[in-house]
């Protein structure tokens, strides 16, 4: 007997009639089937796309004996899967391409939410490789993938995004712009102190908010002792002088920035427990922490050609 067909679509006749209605509640630790389903569909869709684009242009590339199957099989295997690989056998690409398609059916379908979002992670970091090989390789526009997959996230109430090439548990536009935005910032020492407190906070396993409200506010500090040029200088003491320099901060968010910054040291300016930045530090206060020294990054980066 033939399978009856599910026919759902979000925002069609039925979803907005009431009579069969999509899912409109945030999904964290539960992925609903349907869900999978779309998510499985648009990540093959995506790499069916990438591998046509490759064949299209190959002979024109420099990658003529560069096989993305066989690239992105190893990779999968290799650093998601925990395999172990047969290069020896000749039909290698052919026959663990058709494997590793029913392995994603498989996490999809199947595994638990983390595990979906973990292999998500990396297969659309592996499509924003390869597309960017083709994009700098022929006059094809980029596409950012990322955007791309939190619309989908978005439209299917999946309570994460990615943020800087990461799944983090953040769905609001504006924050997700903030964090971005001071991450692309010139500094090196400050770039790592942001990335490093995301990676904190995205961790879905063991993740580490202590830390993650120390990284944010060592790059606020970090990023005012290069403004100031004095690697010696507590924060206080560089905003003190980015004023005298020329940077006028408001007084309370000058003050606000100082006592978080309180929170988070002692006097000796070692990092320590004792408050916001302790191990009873919470996802919203570190995810806060990240927003908020983000935003005065992004601040401070905007009135740097003031500096006298």
């Amino acid at each position: 007997m033939k399978e009856k067909l599910n026919i759902n679509v979000r925002d069609g006749f039925s979803d907005r009639q009431g009579i069969k209605k999509e899912n409109t509640e945030m999904q964290y630790k539960n992925l609903e089937k349907m869900t999978r389903i779309r998510l499985l569909n648009f990540t093959n869709g995506k790499f069916d796309s990438i591998y046509k684009l490759f064949d299209k242009y190959l002979l024109e590339l420099d990658y003529t004996k560069w096989d993305i199957r066989e690239d992105f099989v190893i990779g999968v295997k290799s650093g998601v899967f925990n395999q172990e690989i047969d290069y020896s056998d000749k039909y290698f690409t052919d026959r663990h391409y058709e494997q590793l398609l029913e392995d994603f059916n498989e996490v999809f379908n199947n595994c638990d939410y983390s595990e979906v979002l973990t292999l998500l992670e990396f297969v659309v970091g592996k499509y924003d490789f390869y597309f960017h090989v083709l994009s700098t390789s022929k006059s094809i526009e980029e596409v950012n993938i990322y955007e791309e997959y939190n619309y989908l996230f978005t439209r299917e109430y999946i309570g994460y995004r990615f943020v800087n090439k990461q799944i983090v548990s953040i769905t609001d536009n504006n924050e997700i712009e903030s964090i971005n935005d001071a991450i692309k910032n010139p500094y090196d020492d400050v770039r790592a102190h942001l990335e490093k407190s995301l990676t904190l906070l995205s961790d879905r396993v063991n993740p580490d908010y202590e830390n993650s409200v120390k990284e944010s506010i060592s790059a606020v500090e970090a990023l005012c002792c290069i403004l100031v040029n004095n690697s010696k200088a507590t924060l206080g003491q560089a905003l003190k002088k980015l004023e005298d320099s020329g940077i006028v901060v408001h007084p309370a968010m000058g003050e606000a920035f100082s006592k978080l910054y309180g929170y988070s040291s002692d006097t000796d300016g070692i990092r320590h427990g004792g408050g916001l930045g302790d191990s009873t530090t919470t996802f919203d206060e570190a995810k806060y922490m990240l927003v908020s020294c983000s935003a005065f990054t992004n601040y401070l980066l905007s009135k740097k050609s003031k500096i006298k």
